[in-house]
């Protein structure tokens, strides 16, 4: 007996659905129904940024892409203890005015006092970046305006937890469109 046709069938049944699976999948990101692949946790590349930039005094780093879901949110408190070396005071959490709001002004929650918390409330995934930058709180403005990020971020609800003209080294996370 030769079995060659019914075995050729089922393989070629396979490849259409390994196929037809990966085409869903590149679908869904697209849409932005499933998170993208690499999409990591906001607070994990917040800290980690926080950490190599907190060194680096009046330098700005872009993080790659975060993916925030339903009722994510970024925590001061959290970034802080995770970079190490800052205290939840010395790390402000502000909303870029390019950051993703779909012409809704309730899909961000700006929580917890002044650059303590960013809560997502969005239907579905995000898909940001963060902005870090640390340097004397002082100089803080400066710095945004020299790189072009005035016009984006204001430092404005960090004032009162950074002080005003003070040199304790600070740091900002800004969240930001990913394009």
């Amino acid at each position: 007996m030769n079995h060659k046709g019914q075995a050729n069938s089922v393989f070629q049944l396979l490849i259409a659905a390994v196929v037809a699976g990966a085409i869903l999948i590149i679908l869904l990101q697209v849409l932005r129904i499933i998170p993208p692949l690499g999409g990591d946790d906001p607070n994990e590349v917040a800290a980690n940024a926080v950490k190599s930039q907190v060194n680096d005094v009046g330098l700005v780093k872009l993080t790659s892409s975060v993916t925030f879901g339903q009722q994510s949110s970024l925590n001061a408190r959290t970034i802080a203890d995770k970079s190490g070396g800052l205290a939840p005071d010395q790390v402000c959490i502000v909303l870029g005015n390019s950051a993703p709001s779909f012409g809704n002004d309730t899909v961000w929650n700006l929580g917890g006092g002044e650059g303590q918390l960013v809560q997502y409330k969005g239907g579905f995934s995000q898909t940001t970046k963060l902005l870090v930058v640390c340097d004397r709180s002082g100089e803080l403005d400066q710095t945004l305006e020299d790189y072009g990020y005035s016009d984006d971020i204001s430092t404005d609800d960090c004032s009162d937890k950074f002080g005003s003209g003070s040199t304790s080294k600070v740091c900002l996370v800004a969240i930001i469109s990913d394009q």
